[in-house]
């Protein structure tokens, strides 16, 4: 099995205004020791690598949990990112429907694809609250998780589209 690897500069200035500014949101946070990435982490880090970005990085990972927390992490970004006057590049990864076609683990479900075309026209048309609201039963059936990592990202950005625009999407 192969394994990809990669060496960025750490940002724990970052790290620690992050987590201040979580704290004072009563997020929990803590630094998990010498744990390998996900394919949700090394897929845009070899896209942000391949254009050429060398700089410092700060990886952030979601509880696999639904809840209110997903905004108040994106505004704790923000507000960090505010009081060292930086600006900070927020990148949310996850995956759309796994119910796209017959024979995944998650299963099978017709009406999956609609999650997803309903999801990339709302990131398209750059309305990212209807993105993270979506139709609950069919957010449920799509088996997706994309909504939370995207929900800190737009919150981070205020729910403003300054110029945001989908690159890339594909189902299997």
């Amino acid at each position: 099995r192969a394994r990809l690897a990669t060496r960025l500069p750490g940002a724990p200035g970052a790290a620690r205004r992050v987590e201040t500014a979580a704290a004072r949101r009563d997020l929990e946070s803590w630094t998990p020791p010498g744990v390998d990435l996900d394919h949700g982490a090394l897929v845009p880090l070899h896209f942000l690598i391949e254009a050429g970005w060398a700089g410092p990085t700060l990886i952030l990972a979601l509880p696999y949990e639904e809840g209110v927390s997903e905004k108040a992490m994106g505004e704790a970004l923000e507000i960090a990112a505010d009081e060292a006057g930086e600006r900070w590049v927020v990148i949310a990864s996850g995956d759309m429907s796994h119910r796209l076609q017959p024979g995944p683990p998650a299963g099978f479900d017709p009406r999956a694809h609609e999650y997803d075309a309903s999801f990339v026209a709302h990131l398209r048309t750059g309305d990212y609250r209807a993105a993270c609201a979506p139709d609950r039963r069919l957010q449920a059936l799509a088996a997706e998780d994309v909504v939370q990592s995207t929900q800190v990202a737009a919150a981070a950005v205020g729910f403003r589209n300054d110029g945001g625009r989908v690159v890339s999407y594909e189902g299997p």
